[in-house]
């Protein structure tokens, strides 16, 4: 699989906060938010339906 870098801001409490809940599961930040975002995707696509990669669609 071809990884990509991304990069975001966020405020001091917001990361605080998910570096709590990322050493509560034996995370690390980085961990957490892939976790999150896997876990959205997941979500979307079990009530949507699959998310075509190739496809540009905007909804």
């Amino acid at each position: 699989m071809d990884k990509k870098r991304i990069q975001f801001r966020a405020d001091s409490e917001t990361l605080e906060k998910i570096n709590y809940i990322a050493e509560h599961y034996g995370r690390s930040v980085k961990e957490q938010i892939i976790h999150l975002i896997e876990n959205c995707v997941s979500e979307y696509e079990a009530k949507i339906g699959p998310i075509d990669a190739e496809s540009k669609d905007e909804n």
